[in-house]
């Protein structure tokens, strides 16, 4: 949707190479890293695993993201905080890695 209403002529592999200071994608980021900030709150990681599509992005403004989960985030959690875990692309995780570690545990 926001590549198809700001950026039509851009691929979108290269949204975020080309257009990450934009304010439509700072907010996308944003809106992103509340998502986040909310599972923070609740859950109490020691590690949000950050992964998928638009994580996975050329140029994806992991420092920008980071910055505003933070921000975000309850003072509680932040008060000991956690690290970011950032996923590799590979077929051993989504759907796929789920089905072939239950497999295994069968």
């Amino acid at each position: 949707m926001i590549r198809k209403q700001y950026y039509p002529d851009t691929d979108i592999r290269n949204l975020f190479a080309f257009h990450q200071c934009e304010k439509p994608l700072l907010e996308f980021v944003d809106a992103c890293a509340h998502i986040y900030a909310v599972m923070a709150t609740i859950f109490n990681p020691n590690a949000l695993i950050i992964g998928g599509g638009v994580m996975e992005m050329q140029d994806f403004p992991r420092a920008a993201f980071e910055r505003a989960v933070h921000g975000k985030a309850g003072r509680d959690v932040m008060s000991y905080g956690f690290d970011f875990v950032y996923s590799k692309e590979s077929m051993e995780k989504g759907i796929v890695g789920a089905a072939i570690f239950a497999r295994g545990c069968m």
